[in-house]
Formats: structure tokens, C-alpha cells, sequence
């Protein structure tokens, strides 16, 4: 039986080889959610069809695209404070008697403390869709808290890394040994390079509409014998960078929360630190 639901996956497939900036504009712009996240998924593997698409998974439809430096400035952290902090703990990682990381280049440094909660001007992205799921479904939190999740819709942002105008962003690839980004076929997007591009890709936000008793795991192939969650492939119990990370990060939470420092010329020095990771 054909229903118009089934005719219109059908037109979707048939005109998979549509520019991108249509089909992405077009589905975008939508006021109707996806209704779940196996809907926008199937979607995206359609879209995907002959380009190499990056994602981001977001569990709130409505936060922007907006790097964690940015959003800890305006709330008043301290600019010096947010970079010793950085500092101390790329220090501390090469201290560790696993002594590959002491290769990573400047921008790739940057990369690492986004990925393990720093602020920076970086943006977590994926080249795996089911991942970007996983966090827009609530990631690892939601394995510890399955029945809280607090928002209506989750969104799933995707932009073509092959595309015309993708070179128009920086894009960072950290290296196979820091295992926990390469495990989730992480790729960082350098903010500025985005917002100040003369041609920046078009990236378009998808909604889905949240179901508390969908998971992500059956869609992310582990192999038939296996049983643990998706959360611990994903985001491992035993992880030293993690471990360095934790107590840095909380302490820079602590005293920030604390004192309520505010950095007045937070723009300016937003600026002035971008360049420096560009250039270095």
C-alpha cells in the first residue's frame, strides 16, 4: 500500500542528488520536527548520499551554535584565569608516561581541552550521524538518569565537509592516540573561521522530537556479541586525559562561580585569543 508518507521518502531518495544548500534549506526551515530521531536519521543517510557530511548533536533544539569561550566570557569569567587553566592542563598531559601527546600541534592542543571541557573556540563535530545522535539523545547523562529528559526536542546540526564553501572553515582532526575523540570520529570547527567567512557552508540545524524510551544504541553497529552500552565505547570509564582533566576543570568552575569575575573587554580579548590560535 502506498501511503504519502511512503511517497515522499520516495521523492526523497529519487532527488538525493539535490545541491545540498536546497535540501539542507529546505528541511531546515521547516516548523515540523522530525518525529523522532530514526526519521531525521534515515533523512540524514539520504542526504549524505554521495558528500561527506559533519554533524553536531545537541540535546536542547533551541541552544545556537555557539563555543563554550564565548558563552563563559559573557557570563563573567575571567580571560586569564580560562587560559592558565588550559595551560596547566596541557602541561600536566604531557607529564603523563604515555608520552604521544607531546606531538600535538598548537591548534590540535586547543582541540584536546575543548573535547575535555574547556572553554574554547572550537565546536565538537562528528562524521558519524548515530553519534551525534547519542548526544542529542543526552549522551552518557542519560545512561545515569534514563528517565530525565528535560526538553521537548533534540537537534542534530550538519554542514558538507566536501562542499565548495567548506574551505572557508578550520577544521582539526586530533590523531588516533587521544583515543576518546577518535572513537567518536570527532572533527573540531573553529568558530571564528565560520562567522567570519566571505562564503561560509551552509549549516543547517534538523529538529526531532524527543521519546523517552528511544536509545541510540541499535543503530550503532558494536558487533553482534556485544552488550555494553553505547556510553562506554563512546565516552570510556578509564581514560587518563579525562582524569588529568576533572580536577582542573572543577577548579576552574569553583573559582569562577566564587569570585564572579568579570572580564569587561571579554570581545576584545575573544579577538586577540583567536588569532593566536590561528596563527600559532
Amino acid at each position: 500500500m502506498i501511503t504519502p508518507q511512503s511517497q515522499r521518502v520516495d521523492a526523497l531518495v529519487r532527488h538525493a542528488a539535490t545541491a545540498w544548500e536546497e535540501m539542507a534549506g529546505r528541511y531546515a526551515r521547516s516548523s515540523e520536527p522530525f518525529p523522532d530521531i530514526h526519521a531525521l536519521l534515515f533523512f540524514l543517510a539520504v542526504l549524505a548520499i554521495g558528500r561527506k557530511l559533519l554533524y553536531r548533536g545537541q540535546v536542547n533544539a533551541e541552544w545556537d551554535l555557539e563555543p563554550t569561550l564565548v558563552r563563559r566570557l559573557k557570563e563573567g569569567w575571567d580571560s586569564q584565569t580560562i587560559v592558565e587553566a588550559k595551560q596547566r592542563y596541557v602541561d600536566q598531559v604531557h607529564d603523563l608516561s604515555d608520552r604521544r601527546h607531546l606531538r600535538l600541534t598548537e591548534p590540535e592542543k586547543e582541540a584536546l581541552c575543548q573535547h575535555y571541557g574547556f572553554p574554547t573556540v572550537y565546536l565538537d563535530f562528528t562524521y558519524n550521524s548515530a553519534v551525534a545522535a547519542f548526544f542529542a539523545l543526552g549522551g552518557a547523562d542519560r545512561y545515569a538518569r534514563p528517565s530525565t529528559l528535560p526538553y521537548k526536542a533534540g537537534a542534530v546540526w550538519a554542514f558538507d565537509a566536501m562542499g565548495e564553501s567548506s574551505d572557508a572553515v578550520e577544521l582539526v582532526t586530533l590523531p588516533s592516540q587521544v583515543m576518546r575523540p577518535w572513537l567518536q570520529h570527532g572533527e573540531f570547527l573553529h568558530y571564528q573561521s565560520l562567522i567570519s567567512a566571505e562564503n561560509p557552508p551552509t549549516i543547517a540545524k534538523f529538529i526531532f522530537r524527543h521519546h523517552p524510551d528511544i536509545w541510540i544504541d541499535e543503530l550503532y553497529d558494536l558487533g553482534p556479541h556485544s552488550t555494553a552500552p553505547l556510553s562506554i565505547y563512546l565516552v570510556p570509564r578509564r581514560d587518563p586525559l579525562e582524569e588529568t582533566a576533572r580536577g582542573i576543570r572543577s577548579e576552574l568552575a569553583r573559582n569562577q562561580e566564587r569570585e564572579g569575575n568579570a572580564d569587561h573587554d571579554w570581545f576584545e580579548f575573544y579577538r586577540k585569543f583567536v588569532d593566536k590560535a590561528v596563527h600559532d
